[in-house]
């Protein structure tokens, strides 16, 4: 059997036959992976923004995290102007950004208040749709902020629409939703106090709170302790390494390993834990764990042998340098109002 002969067409005028979609999309992709090399980038200095934040002499003024350890991943009709109004709109900073051939942003990163996302132009011959094609999209993306009115305020004036405006809930958090022009819905959250599940529960209509520790045996169960935020263990909320010279380190460090330092404040903005450089203590890297109450907190390091060193209230919040009972340092950092 000849296959040129299975192959031919008797009338030449008719349309060649079209390969299964779904065959010619999974081709395109291991043709891509294939030929794609593991690029060894240059690191790239993108625009500076200008920065709405401060940094005292020790401790940074902007919201802190913990390290992030699930990533949005989001696809767009226009990722060039999705990149844009994220940035204008929602102070995001851009990281990564590469293009194809084609004009479409296949992969680009950028920091939103200290979250990190991800997104890409669409590409539906390859399954990734914009989140306005169809029925739109079936996720929405929770941001944690400091001032959810100012946000939410910011979000509509530059176009996005309002869905829910800020309203205080019997869960301990002020929250609001905004769809952006994009198709994504965003919620904003900014936590107003830490209420015990019985006071969300008597707060509450319509639903039953269930405490996750219900089903846990009482020797795994973790003690809530004063001085955490809810029922979470105190964690790192920030850390400052030592330089002799903020504006070299800035210079350095942002060509070699693509931070964007501040060379005023030492403050890095575009790592998933914040962080920065300071000039004022010493060799090594001083360690801030963040505290909604230092007091308690303060009362155990005395109960167990440790020793607080020095208590100071700074512009952004009260730092309290403390050693454990072996004399190691660390620090305590309870944020004053809008620093969280």
């Amino acid at each position: 059997m000849n296959p040129f002969e299975q192959l031919h067409i008797d009338d030449a005028t008719a349309p060649p036959p079209l390969p299964d979609p779904r065959f010619t999309s999974r081709l395109r992709a291991q043709v891509e992976a294939a030929l794609t090399p593991i690029p060894d980038l240059p690191v790239v200095q993108l625009p500076e923004r200008e920065d709405t934040t401060t940094m005292t002499d020790t401790l940074s003024t902007t919201t802190t995290t913990t390290t992030q350890l699930l990533v949005p991943y989001i696809a767009v009709h226009d990722a060039t102007a999705a990149l844009d109004w994220y940035a204008d709109a929602l102070d995001g900073v851009e990281t990564v950004r590469y293009v194809g051939d084609d004009g479409r942003i296949g992969h680009a990163e950028m920091t939103i208040h200290g979250a990190r996302i991800m997104l890409s132009d669409a590409y539906p011959e390859m399954g990734v749709v914009a989140a306005n094609s169809y029925e739109g999209s079936s996720c929405a993306l929770h941001l944690e902020v400091a001032d959810i009115d100012a946000i939410h305020a910011a979000a509509v004036a530059a176009g996005a629409t309002s869905m829910r405006e800020p309203e205080d809930q019997p869960h301990g958090s002020r929250m609001s939703t905004v769809l952006d022009p994009f198709g994504h819905r965003w919620m904003f959250s900014q936590e107003i106090g830490t209420p015990t599940a019985a006071e969300i529960d008597d707060a509450m209509t319509g639903f039953t709170v269930i405490e996750a520790a219900t089903a846990t045996s009482p020797s795994s169960a973790a003690p809530a302790l004063a001085g955490s935020t809810g029922s979470r263990p105190i964690q790192l909320g920030y850390y400052t390494i030592h330089t002799d010279d903020i504006a070299k380190a800035a210079t350095f460090y942002s060509q070699v390993l693509g931070w964007a330092v501040d060379p005023d404040s030492g403050h890095v903005s575009n790592c998933d834990l914040p962080f920065g450089f300071q000039t004022d203590h010493g060799d090594g890297v001083r360690l801030w764990m963040q505290v909604s109450d230092a007091d308690p907190v303060i009362e155990r390091v005395l109960a167990m042998g440790g020793e607080v060193v020095e208590d100071t209230v700074y512009a952004s919040g009260r730092g309290v340098e403390c050693r454990d009972d072996q004399g190691q340092r660390f620090d305590l950092h309870h944020p004053a109002p809008g620093y969280e």
